[in-house]
């Protein structure tokens, strides 16, 4: 609590960085919150959305992803095969921020008018830091997707089956399907701003955050030394392949690794 830690490992025959950050979330199937989130989610992981212009699309990552796990009420940033994570991430805290920010209709007077038509030429990138807020067509457009994503995993009996039983062992409402269905198509943009403000800022911001990092073993002296320029910095524990093996093989692994991580972040932020 109160830090933001983790574990960073490095591994010679490894190219790329893979992160993943985490903080906590709800649990309640029922929550208010839920449908504003996975819309708010889609709205900003969407082929062509936000996301995919700023970090795929400026070649810090190949990959990104926002996930929320109900059951264990954690929400989680992902970068995959990552050339420039540290950049990705705050790309990706930077664009949640504006979306988050009220009063964006101020953002769209004539002075960034102005801005745009004078950066045009520049592929159009600058324009597109000029889009702040949420966009009605495309809000609509991750309604569409969540729904999708809902209806089709039970568009066949069997599927219909496995998704009543998950339910079940899930202890969820059995008709928790069809109350996000109505749920998802009633967000509005207030909501999913408030939903993003309130569960996906925090993966980019504050503390109580936890994160598990790969890197390839020649960057890991730069990549450490960007983790502290981070605000709050990251207090990661190093592992090589070797030590990271022999540290989980016994039965305690886990929990000896976890006291190892929290013992080197408070000695850190007590520095």
């Amino acid at each position: 609590e109160g830090c933001t830690c983790g574990c960073l490992l490095s591994c010679t025959a490894e190219e790329s960085n893979y992160w993943l950050v985490q903080c906590n979330s709800f649990t309640d199937p029922r929550s208010p919150e839920l449908a504003p989130l996975l819309v708010a989610i889609e709205y900003i992981t969407a082929l062509e959305g936000p996301f995919w212009r700023k970090i795929r699309g400026k070649g810090h990552a190949y990959s990104y992803g926002i996930s929320h796990d109900l059951e264990a009420g954690k929400l989680t940033f992902s970068l995959h095969q990552a050339t420039n994570p540290v950049a990705a991430y705050e790309a990706a805290g930077a664009i949640v921020q504006k979306l988050c920010t009220e009063g964006s209709e101020g953002s769209e007077g004539e002075g960034p008018m102005e801005d745009e038509e004078g950066e045009d030429g520049e592929d159009g990138e600058e324009g597109e830091e000029g889009e702040e807020g949420l966009d009605p067509c495309s809000l609509e457009a991750a309604q569409s997707g969540v729904l999708f994503g809902l209806i089709e995993p039970v568009d066949t009996v069997p599927g219909a089956m496995e998704e009543a039983f998950a339910m079940v062992l899930q202890r969820s409402p059995p008709d928790q399907l069809q109350w996000l269905l109505r749920a998802v198509q009633a967000v509005t943009e207030d909501s999913v701003r408030a939903a993003m403000q309130k569960h996906i800022a925090p993966l980019f911001s504050g503390a109580g955050r936890t994160v598990s990092m790969v890197c390839p073993s020649k960057k890991r002296a730069e990549l450490e030394e960007q983790l502290q320029k981070l605000d709050p910095p990251f207090q990661v524990v190093h592992l090589d392949v070797d030590s990271f093996v022999s540290t989980l093989a016994p039965g305690s692994g886990f929990a000896d690794l976890r006291k190892r991580v929290m013992k080197h972040s408070s000695e850190q932020t007590g520095a």
